[in-house]
């Protein structure tokens, strides 16, 4: 699974940047930013989210923090993941870095 994350630049207005970069992460997770395999109990996500785990936290939190950008199905199954009480994989696609080239 090859993760490409070549998505258009934006400019982000001073005034708004807040909302912007909700809508921003919201239309990243509703593309191909993750995909949850309920059979395997899996999520895949950008590696990003490993490479700064610094930033985002632990796995648990990560996907915390996930669900609140996502829509109401794919919440809802992670939701559902997290409280049913049995482990949750992560999984972390390939990152493209051809889009770099």
């Amino acid at each position: 699974m090859v993760q490409s994350l070549a998505q258009r630049v934006r400019f982000f207005s001073p005034y708004r940047v807040a909302e912007e970069l909700r809508c921003a992460a919201r239309e990243f997770f509703e593309s191909d930013g993750i995909e949850v395999d309920l059979e395997k109990r899996t999520i895949h996500l950008t590696p990003i989210f490993k490479w700064y785990s610094m930033d985002f936290g632990q796995e648990k939190n990560i996907v915390k923090w996930i669900i609140n950008y996502l829509d109401a199905n794919k919440a809802g199954l992670l939701t559902h993941l997290l409280a049913d009480g049995g482990p949750v994989n992560i999984s972390y696609k390939n990152y493209d870095w051809s889009i770099n080239s």
